[in-house]
């Protein structure tokens, strides 16, 4: 039998590892959303600034 203490902690890591892995992604999803409606934004703020300028 092995130590029931370090079997728990590694069961623990396993878990903890997995949610950290699940909000990495659920994060990289969003800000590519997030990334695309910046950029958009962006283009709009440099379209006003040229036709300012013109």
């Amino acid at each position: 039998m092995k130590n029931p203490i370090a079997v728990g902690a590694i069961i623990a890591i396993q878990i903890v590892s997995i949610i950290v892995f699940i909000h990495v992604v659920l994060n990289m999803a969003g800000m590519d959303m997030r990334e695309q409606k910046r950029t958009v934004q962006k283009n709009d703020r440099e379209r006003s600034d040229t036709a300012i300028r013109i």
